[in-house]
């Protein structure tokens, strides 16, 4: 149930960015065409407020999720190595080095789960926001998708050399 809800709110984080850059595209278009509508721009207006409280409420859930499942990972774990160091000898724990490595297996342990769950959030919620702003662009016309893809392209061939050249 916990991991089906953070799955939930990393689709919705998705999602959001999608909305704002459409939500954003009908602000502009409202206030250009300035047909006397203050009600639309206003709608729009609000729906972007809503959008970023959604936002603010998905991230919030983002992060109780990690760390509800953080914790029972530990737990969990925390057992498993327990019952593992029972059938040790006394011998193992009077070595400095054996407690110094437990103690580091299970304080760092649920951290491990943690941060690959972020990872994959943060995966989940990329794929998501990159498939819809495609979506947005393909809809305007493909020359100006075109045009993006290779932009984008560029950008990230700069990116990658420039990651290179620093790991050197």
């Amino acid at each position: 149930c916990q991991m089906v809800l953070c799955i939930l709110a990393a689709a919705g984080l998705g999602v959001l960015p999608v909305v704002t850059v459409k939500l954003t595209q009908i602000i502009v278009d409202e206030a250009a065409v300035a047909s006397g509508l203050p009600a639309a721009l206003g709608a729009a207006v609000l729906w972007m407020l809503l959008a970023k409280l959604l936002s603010d409420l998905l991230t919030w859930l983002n992060k109780m999720c990690g760390l509800s499942i953080s914790s029972a990972t530990e737990i969990e774990t925390g057992e498993e190595l327990l019952g593992l160091c029972r059938e040790l000898d006394l011998a193992f724990f009077e070595q400095s080095d054996t407690y110094d490595r437990i103690s580091r297996l299970r304080n760092n342990g649920r951290y491990l789960y943690f941060w690959g769950m972020n990872g994959l959030v943060v995966l989940c919620t990329g794929v998501i926001s990159m498939a819809g702003i495609f979506i947005i662009l393909a809809s305007a016309g493909w020359k100006v998708l075109l045009v993006s893809l290779v932009a984008i392209l560029r950008i990230w061939a700069v990116n990658i050399r420039l990651t290179f050249l620093e790991n050197q």
